[in-house]
């Protein structure tokens, strides 16, 4: 038993040994030998040391570390969070030096990072006498004054506010007042685009109009509020009609899985940022996570004590959840959704990721302090000014990220897809996909059937609307014979006005087609779901609550 134990530790150290071999390889294929040390990789970032000791005002100190010719371009060292600072000093041990400049420097905007990271962690032996910054409302905007090619990334960020019944205005209100904030907040820092709407209000028209395009000036944003407040004040009876899990649902409006497809925002990066108030257990549990995609973050925000928690639903799963108690508390939020949007770098937990850093175009002299890492304790100190002492420079490169996976597909049939049964009518240059169902389920249970086994694309399948004859005909193609030969599609009576019938996927319904039989639609109670009639070619109004075959479509682009 003694030499199998001694046998399986042998084995376990010999997989660390070759695990760090592998890794420190990766980094070293980065790196030129003649003038830096690897001190391998954690987070996605190859980090190394220059051979060479240089003023820490030297901004440039890092360009000849990488090996050029597309294999990464090294930028000073930007420091996350308690577990790089350890690695980083740990991997210092390991060589001759004893302290090492990290890329944060002090100028006329307080200190920041020199590659333009936004990390606010900080591990200082003692304050120097200009101590970083706290990131808040009451600060100097962090790095404000940087020209627009030295701001941060441009990022689309999406804010859901929830004036649902379980919601009070106070709340709401200060979830609007948030939005506002964060996006003046984001918006001075670097190009930014918006999208805020709010969920649980009685809807005048259907649901999928909700959800706005996305804006990316000061004007149009606080036009986009003002237009949230008004709704909300005049429009909004909180009965609760569009709850969190049919709202989650609909996201892929936006939180798009493949790079392939359309887009509504220009921005390479996306966070979205959701408010819940909901007691409702079995709501909240039925809501289904987004498919994670790359450079991406959801953070999720639960109001009040009794909320039930949404945090499973927050990407990376489980690390970007809040939970806040009042109105104020609300407001205090701004600085933290700032961090965990911007303040992490790739593979990072708590935030989406970075691309990799383009070193800042600062003349050397910006600097009037910089900061260095002493290994002995692993804490950092101010140099005094950036001239004086020559060090070793600690530098980085983010490693590129792996391409998402395009969807398989027949590149003859762009709604042909390895797990679904979609079918594509070219003749109808309608970029629709169709699906009947194999079960029979009432109206609104079919709505959430059209759901299950779909690629996620920009718009979701939907109950599918038929706009003229000649798709009516290509649908009834793909139709089986069935006994009863009736199939839920789309069209439902608009509720605010009964004479009005309305597509749940958005399109537009008109008098330029439409195939009732003679004497429908009838204004019989409850019978406000249209189905589709195979054996006499016609549409029929009936009970919502009758269980029917239903048909499904999405678009492709």
């Amino acid at each position: 038993m003694n030499i199998l134990l001694v046998y399986l530790s042998y084995l376990f150290i010999c997989f660390i040994l070759l695990f760090k071999r592998v890794d420190s390889v990766i980094c070293t294929d980065y790196i030129q030998s003649s003038t830096a040390v690897s001190l391998e990789e954690i987070n996605g970032k190859c980090l190394a040391v220059t051979k060479s000791a240089v003023s820490g005002s030297a901004t440039s100190s890092c360009n000849s570390v990488g090996k050029g010719a597309g294999l990464g371009k090294f930028v000073k060292l930007s420091i996350d969070n308690q577990l790089e600072n350890d690695f980083v000093a740990d991997g210092l041990m390991d060589t001759t030096y004893q302290t090492a400049y990290i890329g944060l420097g002090q100028s006329e905007a307080g200190w920041g990072w020199m590659n333009g990271d936004s990390s606010t962690y900080s591990n200082w032996a003692q304050p120097p006498v200009t101590y970083p910054p706290t990131i808040g409302q009451t600060t100097v905007p962090f790095r404000s004054t940087l020209p627009p090619a030295e701001q941060r990334r441009s990022t689309a960020v999406v804010i859901g506010i929830d004036a649902s019944i379980f919601s009070t205005n106070a709340l709401t209100f200060a979830q609007v007042e948030f939005a506002r904030s964060l996006s003046t907040y984001i918006g001075d820092r670097g190009p930014a685009e918006f999208a805020l709407f709010a969920y649980g209000c009685t809807q005048v028209s259907p649901y999928i109009y909700q959800y706005p395009n996305f804006v990316s000036t000061f004007v149009d944003t606080d036009t986009m509020i003002r237009n949230l407040n008004e709704t909300i004040n005049h429009d909004c009876v909180r009965n609760n009609p569009l709850d969190f899990k049919s709202m989650f649902r609909d996201q892929s409006v936006y939180y798009n899985r493949y790079p392939t497809s359309y887009r509504p925002f220009k921005s390479q990066f996306l966070s979205m940022i959701y408010f819940s108030s909901s007691t409702d257990s079995d709501n909240i549990k039925a809501a289904s996570s987004l498919y994670p995609i790359a450079d991406s973050s959801v953070i999720t925000i639960n109001v009040g004590d009794n909320s039930i928690d949404i945090s499973p639903l927050s990407i990376p799963v489980g690390k970007n959840g809040i939970r806040v108690k009042t109105a104020d508390d609300i407001l205090g939020l701004v600085p933290k959704v700032d961090s965990m949007i911007f303040g992490a770098t790739v593979a990072s937990p708590g935030g989406a990721a970075w691309k990799a850093f383009e070193e800042p175009s600062i003349d050397a002299t910006t600097y009037t302090d910089c900061a260095y890492m002493n290994v002995s304790d692993k804490l950092w100190y101010s140099d005094g000014n950036c001239t004086s002492t020559k060090r070793q420079v600690l530098c980085q490169y983010v490693l590129p990220l792996p391409s998402t996976p395009e969807p398989t597909s027949n590149p003859s049939d762009p709604c042909f897809y390895d797990t679904t049964n979609f079918t594509y009518f070219s003749g109808l240059a309608n970029t629709k996909c169709y699906r009947v169902s194999s079960d029979k389920k009432q109206f609104a249970e079919a709505e959430n059937l059209c759901l299950s086994d779909h690629p996620l694309f920009l718009h979701t399948p939907k109950l599918t609307s038929i706009e003229t004859k000649e798709e009516e005909e290509k649908v009834r193609t793909i139709v089986p014979p069935v006994s009863d030969g009736m199939f839920w599609f789309g069209l439902k009576r608009d509720p605010t006005n009964s004479s009005n019938w309305y597509f749940i996927n958005g399109d537009t319904y008109d008098s330029s087609y439409q195939n009732w039989r003679s004497g429908y639609p009838r204004d019989a109670d409850g019978c406000d779901c249209v189905a589709l009639v195979i054996n006499d070619n016609s549409w029929v109004n009936t009970d919502c609550n009758k269980q029917l075959y239903s048909i499904c479509a999405f678009r492709y682009n």
